[in-house]
């Protein structure tokens, strides 16, 4: 199954909850797991780690990652977090990332649980100064994470291309992309491109943009005044069969299934 691009319009989110995605997909935030009880096995880039109750997760920007829950009660805490709101870590976040994504036994970190049990509160709170406290406590934490989880340097020069080419992409799915018209906006070989997708999003150029446009798509299906044919050419299809293919590698359903498996007509 190709992992999905994950969007999200807000600058952070924060929940709790009983189970994590175990669907492969990818975002320009920071992913934190706080995981209170139970286990769970979380794979990023591949590589897989067994989470434990009282562990903490961090997944990078752009890492392609998901979860497979085991058998038990599971409860966490979930971050997502623009890295935007945090710009005194922009070089950390653009030029490293960590060595290992697992910081145990976090939860005997009082400044590490006073942060997120203080972000959990704060998000479901209609306080005006609810952005404010966030970030403070955001700020705490990443302090607490980055001085405790050692970084690994990696090419400035293709961390940066590679967040121009997500951005690039991100805002161009829905029309006739190709791989050389990207090399073309970003003044660099398709070989190089092609080379960054494999190596660092660990999928083809195609895979991603099917994953954009499928991300789209599902959006879309909740909108029951748009035929599917509709929603095929609004994500950037010429094809439906194209888009039902797509679809379905993506999903592992069709998107006639799956707007059924929605309840939406």
């Amino acid at each position: 199954m190709l992992p999905f691009f994950q969007q999200q319009d807000t600058n952070y989110i924060a929940v709790e909850g009983n189970d994590l995605a175990p669907v492969p997909h990818l975002h320009k935030n920071l992913e934190i797991v706080m995981l209170w009880e139970g286990r769970t096995l979380a794979v990023a880039d591949e590589k897989e780690v067994m989470l434990e109750a009282g562990d903490l997760y961090l997944a990078f920007p752009n890492q392609i990652h998901y979860y497979h829950d085991q058998p038990g009660h599971l409860w966490h805490s979930l971050l997502i977090i623009s890295p935007d709101i945090l710009p005194e870590f922009h070089k950390e976040f653009s030029e490293s990332c960590p060595v290992s994504p697992v910081l145990r036994g976090a939860y005997q970190n009082p400044l590490i649980v006073g942060a997120f049990q203080n972000m959990v509160a704060t998000a479901k709170s209609p306080d005006p100064y609810l952005a404010f406290r966030f970030r403070g406590n955001m700020l705490v934490l990443m302090c607490e994470l980055l001085s405790s989880m050692p970084l690994e340097s990696k090419s400035a020069t293709d961390m940066n291309i590679c967040s121009n080419m997500i951005q690039y992409c991100y805002k161009n799915y829905k029309e006739d992309i190709s791989l050389q018209s990207l090399a073309q906006a970003l003044h660099v070989s398709h070989y190089y491109i092609s080379h960054l997708f494999a190596d660092q999003l660990h999928m083809s150029f195609r895979d991603y943009i099917n994953s954009l446009r499928i991300s789209q798509a599902e959006e879309l299906m909740r909108d029951h005044n748009l035929t599917i044919t509709e929603i095929a050419y609004t994500v950037g299809y010429n094809s439906i069969r194209t888009f039902n293919r797509c679809f379905h590698q993506i999903k592992g359903v069709t998107p006639t299934e799956f707007r059924k498996n929605q309840n939406i007509r």
